[in-house]
């Protein structure tokens, strides 16, 4: 989630991200459709031992809708690989409140 919301965001990163979510939602027709796009790849770089690749996508899969469960899932993947226990099972937490 790029830190947020505790680092706030810098106005040119913010550009960055609107151009980003323009271009990813008019290749793949919308938002939802292009989040599970990234989080596609960002499995196949899970799946590879990526963490840092995995979660890019995984943060912008978020970033493309923040109210799709799988990038939370990632996270909370990332996190326990890392032995990030706590954060791994906040993540974790959202994505299930996000299914039910």
């Amino acid at each position: 989630m790029y830190g947020q919301p505790e680092i706030p965001r810098p106005d040119f990163l913010k550009k960055a991200d609107e151009d980003f979510i323009k271009q990813a939602t008019s290749g793949f027709g919308s938002r939802e459709a292009a989040s599970k796009a990234w989080f596609a790849q960002a499995e196949r770089f899970m799946n590879q031992g990526n963490l840092d690749y995995a979660m890019r996508r995984y943060n912008q899969s978020w970033l493309l809708n923040p109210n799709n469960y799988q990038p939370y899932w990632g996270f909370g993947r990332v996190m326990l690989e890392r032995n990030k226990m706590h954060e791994a099972i906040q993540h974790l937490e959202k994505a299930i409140q996000l299914c039910s």
